[in-house]
């Protein structure tokens, strides 16, 4: 006689694994297992950064997830998880080649339900994938309605949602989760101001649930509200904070309401989770900068860019600093010892130039661009760069070689433009004209570039043209840019506007 298995709780074919493992033998043979269980849905990522992306964009029955990778761990994918604001229970197994005893515990204590060593064998993981989807789906009643509703939220159906959790608060008044994830539904409905009641509600009996200080910081915020948001803020992150994003998030904050010293505490515990994190070091910067002390400021500016090699923003705040104490010569020498050691950052060099043209200093601005055209003839930014500050110094023709050979390398409508106005500029009329008519067909700002060609018109003593097209950038404009257009018009030629110009405009319709 044979004796049937009781049937699972779960159907693994109308399932989403998700597995998420830099090396591909791993990630393979995991997602091999995971078909062979039936699973109907496996994706795969090979880093973190990814994997929160996919949790974002799908509905995901059971992570796999290694621990050590690129960018972002699996510890913090976990973290992640279990911060979300709907699905934060889904079963997560952690997978580790070296399992040592603080691995396990975090791994527990970040609330993995299980952890598997490399190597591991096929059955050993098909047991421990049943033993927590079993569990998983085989929740008591009050968890089983949380679930449902989390389930139906984050399909967009709200109203059934809603119903599950005013279900689960008659089944237990007392669960945070319950009221938690109903002032939630409420806020994506719309109705704001019975979820801020909810929420209210929800730290006021359970004053250690972090998430509702959360929600209530978050409405704030959208309502423009920041010293309400930045209670809550503090009330969330003295229950959890360990969460560098949101440590930021009040830390800017702080600087809007002028409490520089707050902003750096902040942005400084941000940093203890996050020591590279660009937003943190930047703001440090500013928090120091606002509260006077430049130097420290600039040592911020400096290691984000040392962090961030590609992060411009860094370099330009700096210069900003030095410039704000009166010292330009000290942001030259920090300029050039960036460009002297990262010869292939362009936009040191380039920000550089625009300092020395401040100092009024054109010779060493056009030298300093000319180096890295050397070095990277490539690089169209040099030329763009080169070209202004010659146009602006009036040496047009020279201006119109740079953009010309910007257009070379990268024959875009804006360097059409710059080159057509350079061409402008140094009255060859027809050839400009060419340049700004090939920008005319590709972008989308018609209006700007139709202003300009009229601008050429009227140079080359054609102001009926020049009418035509400012009444074509009118039909095109609105507001403001309208009424600008129209004394454009009126100043190309008053007495030609006074006889033909309504002519004009009904050849123009």
């Amino acid at each position: 006689m044979l004796i049937q298995k009781p049937k699972a709780p779960y159907t693994p074919e109308s399932m989403t694994a998700l597995v998420i493992d830099d090396q591909d033998p791993i990630r393979k043979a995991i997602r091999r297992i995971l078909i062979g269980m039936g699973f109907g849905n496996v994706l795969e990522c090979t880093d973190g950064s990814e994997a929160i992306k996919l949790l974002g964009k799908n509905q995901i029955d059971l992570v796999v997830a290694d621990i050590y990778m690129r960018k972002i761990t699996g510890f913090q994918v976990l973290k992640r998880i279990r911060a979300q604001n709907f699905g934060a229970d889904i079963p997560v197994i952690i997978v580790s080649g070296e399992g040592s005893k603080e691995d396990i515990v975090k791994a527990a204590d970040l609330g993995a339900d299980e952890y598997i060593l490399k190597p591991f064998h096929v059955n050993d993981i098909e047991k421990k994938i049943t033993g927590v989807l079993t569990k998983y789906h085989s929740p008591p009643p009050l968890l089983k309605l949380l679930r449902q509703g989390d389930k139906l939220s984050v399909q967009g159906q709200l109203t059934d949602a809603i119903k599950l959790f005013e279900a689960a608060e008659r089944l237990d008044p007392e669960s945070a989760r319950a009221q938690f994830s109903r002032g939630m539904v409420l806020e994506k409905m719309g109705q704001t101001a019975d979820a801020l009641a909810v929420f209210k509600k929800c730290t006021t009996s359970h004053s250690s649930y972090y998430k509702s200080f959360a929600a209530i910081a978050d409405i704030y915020i959208n309502l423009k509200n920041p010293r309400s948001a930045i209670d809550a803020l503090k009330s969330e992150l003295e229950l959890n904070p360990k969460q560098p994003a949101r440590q930021s998030l009040l830390a800017n904050l702080l600087i809007t309401s002028g409490d520089s010293l707050g902003a750096i505490n902040h942005y400084r515990e941000s940093l203890k989770e996050s020591p590279k994190g660009k937003e943190a070091l930047l703001g440090m910067g500013s928090a120091y900068e606002a509260s006077g002390n430049h130097e420290k400021a600039v040592y911020y500016y400096r290691r984000a860019r040392r962090q961030h090699p590609t992060l411009t923003k860094a370099l330009e705040l700096m210069v900003q600093s030095f410039e704000r104490q009166n010292a330009p010569r000290k942001a030259v020498v920090a300029l050039l010892d960036e460009v002297h050691q990262n010869q292939g950052r362009s936009d040191a060099r380039i920000i550089l130039a625009n300092l020395y043209v401040k100092l009024k200093e054109v010779s060493n601005a056009l030298k300093i661009l000319d180096e890295g055209i050397t070095r990277e003839p490539q690089t169209v930014e040099y030329q763009i760069c080169k070209g202004r500050i010659l146009l602006n110094s009036n040496d047009t023709a020279n201006a119109c070689d740079a953009y010309k050979k910007a257009i070379a390398l990268e024959p875009t409508d804006k360097n059409y433009v710059l080159y057509g106005i350079a061409l402008m500029h140094n009255h060859q009329h027809k050839e400009s004209y060419h340049s700004l008519f090939a920008a005319l067909h590709n972008t989308q700002d018609k209006q700007k570039i139709l202003t300009l060609i009229a601008d050429l018109m009227k140079r080359m003593g054609s102001p009926a043209q020049a009418v035509t097209l400012l009444n074509l950038a009118k039909n095109t404009a609105g507001g403001i840019s309208k009424r600008i257009l129209d004394d454009d018009i009126k100043a190309v030629w008053p007495e030609f506007m006074a006889r033909r110009a309504p002519a004009a405009i009904k050849k123009t319709g």
